[in-house]
């Protein structure tokens, strides 16, 4: 006889895909507790731990983490409904579905652990298919939750991670010592919520110039930090081999111009400043930037009418132009990112660029700090409670006297 099955012999049924979730059957009926072990079995479930009254229960959830409870109303000693409160009140429940068991006699108990934050009701007299299926399905929905929310962490993990690199790239080799640089110097930076993109930079090279630079990225969330980082690093690479920051524009618009990997690197308005500490001349290239200022004591605010070129990474072929000037010892140089004039207040009003000029002018002053919080209190009053729509940052320079 052959060794292949006859076709009139039954089909062997196949043995259930293995489930590795914990489950906690509460039930105080010895039938019923066994019925449900037995159709989970069939189901794939082998983890099962039973407790036969409301405190076993309480005492289980403290000392075990489970998957799945299924919770019967009618428990001895503790009730359901006051178990599921006192879970949820302890917080042994933040991860895990809980399944209430009960005939429709006891609808008003079943309404108060909905209410309380039960995942599903399962009926009595049990239905196997039933049982299955509310069970499958709130696993399903706790796996979904825990992947969104591990999801969101990773996305959290690379996000401080990129502004990590952000500020690192940012911090100036020769920390604040205003002599090392041959200027004084303070920066505003009010980041926005949802994550913004500018960029600052001070830092003198080996040739003795000092390279200062204000930039922001046309992108929010964590593509704009890594925009940041990777336009700064980019900047950094060049200075020592550049003079002339219209020269250093070009360039770094060309290499941001160019995909990375697939990756494109967003717009980056960028103001460039190349000063002389010894004799006060400077030279700015702008990318979009907007208009630096000038604070001198005896004329006041003056902003400078720097050529504005396209921002970087827009077009591969952009022009930039050079605007020179002199810096005396009793000036302030003032560059801004756009997210200052950009602010708003809760009734929609933008902050605005004259807004700005008033509070610097009203500062009286051209001291670097004195001024960088002068901007800070006008904006931040202005604002008030009204979160800012992108990054707000102010970079004030004033050069030192021979003297010091």
């Amino acid at each position: 006889m052959s060794a292949l099955a006859s076709p009139l012999a039954p089909a062997t049924e196949a043995p259930p895909v293995p489930r590795l979730e914990r489950l906690l059957i509460v039930e105080d009926d010895g039938f019923s507790q066994q019925l449900i072990d037995l159709y989970l079995r069939r189901a794939g479930f082998s983890d099962l731990t039973a407790a036969h009254d409301g405190r076993a229960a309480l005492d289980l959830a403290k000392t075990e983490r489970f998957d799945l409870v299924l919770l019967d109303l009618n428990l001895p000693r503790v009730s359901g409904v006051d178990v599921l409160r006192r879970l949820k009140r302890d917080g042994l429940l933040t991860d895990t579905p809980v399944i209430v068991i009960s005939s429709m006699t006891n609808m008003d108990e079943i309404v108060q652990c909905l209410d309380l934050g039960a995942d599903g009701y399962l009926p009595k007299p049990f239905n196997v298919r039933l049982l299955d299926e509310r069970v499958s399905a709130c696993l399903e929905l706790r796996r979904l939750k825990r992947e969104a929310l591990a999801q969101i962490d990773r996305r959290q993990q690379d996000q401080q991670a990129i502004k990590a690199l952000h500020t690192l790239l940012q911090a100036a080799p020769e920390g604040s010592d205003p002599t090392r640089l041959g200027v004084d110097s303070a920066c505003l930076s009010l980041p926005a919520p949802q994550g913004g993109g500018d960029l600052s930079l001070i830092t003198r090279t080996s040739s003795g110039l000092l390279w200062a630079a204000l930039g922001s990225v046309a992108a929010t969330g964590a593509t704009a930090p890594l925009a940041a980082a990777y336009g700064l690093l980019h900047l950094r690479s060049l200075l020592d081999q550049e003079t002339a920051p219209d020269a250093v524009l070009t360039r770094l618009n060309r290499q941001l111009s160019q995909s990375a990997n697939g990756w494109t690197c967003p717009p980056i308005a960028l103001t460039l400043l190349a000063l002389t500490p010894e004799t006060g001349a400077f030279t700015l290239a702008s990318a979009g930037g907007l208009d630096p200022l000038l604070i001198d004591l005896h004329r006041g605010l003056m902003p400078l009418p720097v050529d504005r070129g396209r921002p970087l990474a827009r077009r591969a072929d952009a022009v930039y132009s050079a605007f020179p000037g002199v810096l005396s010892p009793d000036t302030a140089l003032v560059l801004t990112s756009a997210g200052v004039a950009d602010a708003q207040d809760a009734g929609g009003m933008s902050f605005g660029d004259q807004r700005l000029k008033r509070c610097l002018s009203d500062a009286e002053t051209s001291d670097p700090r004195a001024l960088a919080t002068a901007a800070r209190t006008a904006l931040t009053h202005f604002t008030g409670p009204t979160p800012l729509p992108d990054d707000a940052s102010l970079l004030v320079l004033r050069r030192l006297s021979p003297s010091v």
